[in-house]
């Protein structure tokens, strides 16, 4: 176990060359991809990491990841650590100080608080039970919410400590023979960002799929949907990727020095002449 907490620890590094943004969705397919939210344009922010199922951030630059079997973590250059065996599931998301959590068949199941990065147990915990025999869930606070795959595209929202479950609305936006594949949730526009794919892929999880995925805005509130971007690369996983406070002060700290030692090497310039 240190052995493996040791390689995990030395996926930290923070990631290169990151443009500063309050909040970031990227998406999981042959490359990784930044998701402007607001837009839906799309561009390219890593090199691909290989096929999953689900994915949710770690520590600055670590993400963990599910094959829809095993647990994951792993960084933006591809290295990636087996953390979880056993861990089955559709989707995860994680809840800050509550574990994370994996929904598979029609169940959400816990994982107990501080299992990451350490090997996680082989079984979770039967916490709430979703009107859908599949869905894709996303933390927001310390509630999940929940979207039908297939079918009419039910949102859900989610208390993993009462287990209890309330139909938001339907996302009737997304066509009922078109599969949500992954959410993420943007705090910067209040709502969650869904990955679609075209037609109904027989196999959870998608990576036979190839067509284009399709990126909606859902609104939290009702579940209104809304299409951002109709023709968007083949993705398997979104994720929020919101900077440290800490890491974006490292930032700006870094950049400032950098202008201070511009104006004074200008100045100097500008004397010597």
């Amino acid at each position: 176990m240190i052995a493996k907490l040791v390689v995990i620890l030395s996926l930290l590094p923070v990631m290169g060359g990151s443009p500063i943004f309050a909040s970031l969705i990227l998406g999981f397919g042959s490359s990784v991809y930044a998701i402007d939210p607001a837009t839906g344009n799309v561009s390219v922010y890593a090199p691909g990491i290989g096929s999953i199922n689900g994915v949710i951030q770690g520590p600055p630059g670590l993400f963990y990841l599910t094959t829809g079997v095993n647990l994951y973590a792993i960084n933006l250059v591809g290295t990636r650590v087996e953390v979880g065996e056993g861990v089955i599931g559709n989707d995860i998301a994680s809840i800050p100080g509550a574990g994370f959590y994996a929904a598979y068949g029609s169940g959400i199941y816990s994982y107990f608080p501080g299992c990451l990065p350490t090997p996680c147990p082989n079984n979770g915990t039967l916490v709430a039970t979703l009107p859908s025999t599949t869905s894709v869930i996303e933390a927001v606070g310390m509630d999940l919410f929940a979207v039908s795959t297939y079918g009419v595209h039910t949102v859900s929202l989610v208390n993993p400590l009462s287990g209890r479950v309330t139909t938001v609305g339907a996302a009737d936006g997304i066509p009922t023979f078109d599969s949500v594949i992954s959410l993420a949730y943007d705090p910067d526009t209040a709502s969650l960002i869904a990955d679609v794919a075209i037609g109904a892929p027989s196999l959870f999880p998608f990576q036979g799929y190839s067509g284009p995925s399709l990126l909606y805005r859902i609104d939290p509130n009702n579940g209104a949907a809304t299409l951002l971007n109709g023709n968007a690369p083949t993705m398997a996983g979104l994720a929020s990727a919101t900077p440290e406070p800490a890491t974006l002060l490292l930032v700006l700290a870094a950049a400032a020095g950098l202008l201070v030692r511009r104006a004074a090497q200008k100045k100097v310039g500008i004397v010597s002449g």
